[in-house]
């Protein structure tokens, strides 16, 4: 009698159709497969667009935004100085905004914030007048733009993992924006003064903060990060170390002054833009591979 009610039920969609036996796992119905997928679908096509909209903003501004400031006759000690500025800022501001986006579980919020400011921060660039203002307005900016990425890497690995979705091919689409807006400013720099370059970085902005409110939340997580970690070697007296940071420093010096100097150089020898967007790209071009991540992982980028 108990076997037929059981059926009955079954049959009438009463009750599910699988049931849990002792030591074994009970396997997901197509319903729940077909849930996942779905939202799945829904998370990697946005993140993927917000990557994207992400990494069109350095394709115009690594190769074309110093010889903007260039045609607003800034002297080219200031040049420096104002390119220097978001790695001070990256140093100030991101173990700042990192830290209270995560105990507050707030990551997207954070990423939509700091899209917003980027957006006022390089409008207030574009209507600065003066090398002063300029560097002032461009602090500021720098202190809400730097922070993207890292809470961008955050964001979508939780949420990736979480889907059991991979983190390469999502992210190589902004590899590839980075290729386009690279040379949708170098076709732009031919046909408008470079004096008014600023505001493609304005729009780029715009697409970054509209991908971000696109984002779907992510779901909160119990874990906490308060267990007391092991002892720690000083890495001050490691050799190894210390030569990784000389090389990584060396590195990041050589691509500032490229990325500082080339583009105005070669503007001012009279290379077309385009030209002056494809020799940007070449140096940027590598192969990046995870040694802890699975193969699937491994993808060929752009900065």
């Amino acid at each position: 009698m108990r076997h037929d009610s059981a059926s009955t039920a079954v049959s009438r969609g009463l009750a599910p159709a699988f049931t849990k036996k002792p030591g074994r796992a009970m396997p997901y119905s197509g319903k729940h497969h077909a849930m996942r997928a779905n939202s799945s679908f829904g998370f990697v096509p946005r993140l993927a667009v917000f990557y994207s909209a992400l990494f069109i903003l350095p394709g115009i501004q690594m190769p074309f935004f110093p010889v903007w400031l260039n045609a607003r006759n800034v002297d080219p000690k200031l040049i420096g100085i104002v390119l220097a500025v978001p790695m001070v800022a990256r140093v100030l501001a991101i173990p700042v905004v990192a830290r209270e986006a995560d105990r507050r579980d707030a990551v997207r919020a954070a990423l939509v914030f700091a899209a917003l400011g980027t957006v006022v921060g390089l409008a207030l660039v574009g209507l600065s007048a003066g090398a002063a203002a300029i560097l002032v307005a461009y602090t500021l900016t720098s202190l809400a733009s730097t922070p993207m990425m890292p809470l961008a890497e955050t964001y979508a690995l939780k949420g990736l993992a979480a889907r059991g979705r991979a983190y390469g091919p999502v992210r190589l689409w902004g590899s590839f924006a980075y290729i386009g807006g690279n040379f949708a400013a170098g076709f732009a720099a031919d046909a408008i003064p470079a004096r008014h370059l600023i505001w493609l970085m304005v729009a780029a902005s715009v697409l970054i903060a509209f991908a971000a409110l696109l984002l779907p939340p992510t779901k909160s997580t119990a874990e906490s990060n308060d267990a007391p970690s092991g002892p720690r070697q000083s890495l001050l007296r490691n050799r190894m170390f210390l030569a990784v940071i000389a090389a990584a420093s060396l590195i990041q010096a050589s691509h500032a002054l490229f990325y500082g100097f080339s583009a105005v150089q070669w503007h001012a020898a009279g290379l077309d833009g385009t030209v002056i967007a494809a020799l940007s790209i070449v140096p940027s071009a590598n192969v990046r591979c995870g040694h802890s991540a699975p193969a699937e992982v491994r993808y060929v980028a752009l900065p």
